[in-house]
């Protein structure tokens, strides 16, 4: 049981530290003129994965959706819309943001997935010969 919960905690403060990361990079991306709301989310999937230690869907859903979360609130804070005073009232305004704005956001949720599930390319370990027949190794 301690390591899931060592192996959660980790994965949270990856998604923590990545999504800090993403939100600066995005910051420091704007005062250029230039406009990446992908990185927030993919970012906060970067940090997941490169602190968790073991694959899981369910944590990649979970990056996932914080992901979306995170992509909606860093919209409403850096381009809030003048009639919309509030949170609340920008969540019902969602459907009216532009197509970019809201693929953007499905792109960092997306990757946030992908990578908060660990989907490594390359394994992180490699099994001997004889892992598979549960044969100990040297």
């Amino acid at each position: 049981m301690g390591g899931r919960f060592q192996d959660a905690t980790l994965s949270l403060l990856g998604g923590i530290a990545g999504s800090v990361v993403g939100v600066a990079i995005f910051k420091l991306l704007i005062d250029q003129r230039l406009y990446g709301l992908v990185l927030p989310g993919a970012f906060l999937g970067l940090g997941v994965y490169a602190l968790s230690r073991t694959r899981s869907t369910t944590r990649g859903v979970v990056a996932g959706v914080l992901a979306l979360l995170l992509g909606i609130v860093v919209e409403w804070k850096f381009f809030p819309w003048v009639n919309t005073p509030g949170f609340v009232d920008f969540l019902r305004k969602i459907p009216d943001l532009q197509p970019i704005t809201l693929v953007m956001i499905a792109l960092g949720s997306g990757f946030a997935f992908w990578w908060g599930r660990d989907a490594r390319l390359i394994p992180r370990s490699r099994p001997g010969p004889g892992a598979s027949r549960g044969e100990s190794q040297p």
